[in-house]
């Protein structure tokens, strides 16, 4: 699953269309919609979560591989590391 997230958060970067970009514009003007800033602060959030993705598919990863050495620790910690990604959403910088 992890894996999957991953490739569509940064293939929507190489795209040119992050994936926050459609809920970021559904919480602003539509005048701010082609601001320079406003899609940057996107790529840089959905960097973030491409980020996040990526270091849960890891612990998923290590979860499955040892179970009894990591895996009491990796699997609690991917959903500590969805934390940040989920509070870099609660608001856009004003623009």
């Amino acid at each position: 699953m992890y894996a999957a997230l991953a490739l569509v958060t940064f293939g929507s970067i190489l795209a040119k269309t992050p994936f926050t970009l459609q809920y970021a514009r559904e919480m602003v003007d539509y005048k701010l919609w082609e601001n320079p800033v406003f899609i940057r602060v996107n790529v840089l959030m959905t960097g973030v979560w491409g980020r996040i993705f990526m270091i849960n598919l890891i612990l998923s990863y290590l979860t499955f591989a040892s179970p009894q050495a990591v895996g009491g620790i990796a699997s609690p910690l991917t959903y500590f590391f969805l934390l940040p990604g989920s509070s870099s959403l609660s608001g856009t910088p004003g623009i």
